[in-house]
């Protein structure tokens, strides 16, 4: 029995503490008894009243759809990449579009500028001396270019008739002096066809000559 009132001393309050604690009963209920002041009685200093703006149940407060929330991460974040990668295709677009565009015009104004250089008469100090191609042997295809080729034909068909006239002078008989075999005589090649070449005067560049 003497440790049980041991204990019950132990967690009694002493009359000091209790009057204090009474004091403030008593001006806690004077305050609140109180009108017209423009105070209010706040019973928990982090409470919101019920009924204010500030309010917000906890069920509301705290999101327990964790799985909607990483879906809608999720999404954000594909909605981000895509505006990232069409930003990137419209800025490559337009780089594309630039470099084009500054590749025609290069490419204008050099056909201008070439066009302006075949206009005078510098450009025909780079102009061939000769009818033809110096590089393939190939004609020119206009007038000096056939007058040329239908000049090397006349040389050609010349020589070809200076070899059949010595061979048929060289074998009248058509026969070998030395072994008796037969030869067989050479035919004349057919002339080159001149070429017509109509000049102001009517008359062609070899009736002229």
């Amino acid at each position: 029995m003497a440790e049980i009132g041991v204990l019950r001393s132990m967690h009694s309050a002493s009359p000091e503490r209790r009057s204090e604690k009474a004091k403030e009963e008593l001006e806690r209920a004077r305050v609140a008894q109180r009108t017209n002041t423009g105070l209010q009685v706040v019973k928990s200093p982090t409470g919101v009243d019920r009924h204010t703006a500030l309010f917000m149940d906890d069920k509301d407060r705290f999101k327990t759809d964790a799985a909607a929330d990483l879906r809608e991460m999720e999404i954000q974040r594909k909605i981000k990449r895509e505006q990232m990668l069409e930003k990137k295709r419209a800025e490559h677009i337009a780089r594309e579009e630039k470099r084009w565009n500054e590749v025609d015009e290069e490419h204008q104004r050099k056909a201008v500028q070439a066009d302006a250089m075949l206009s005078r008469n510098k450009a025909k100090t780079n102009k061939s001396s000769v009818p033809y191609n110096p590089i393939s042997g190939a004609y020119n295809d206009d007038a000096d270019g056939m007058r040329l080729k239908y000049h090397d034909d006349v040389l050609k068909y010349r020589a070809q008739v200076r070899q059949v006239t010595l061979h048929t002078m060289m074998n009248r008989n058509f026969t070998n002096p030395i072994t008796g075999a037969s030869v067989t005589p050479m035919s004349k090649p057919p002339a080159p066809e001149r070429p017509t070449l109509p000049s102001s005067d009517g008359k062609t560049y070899f009736e002229r000559k």
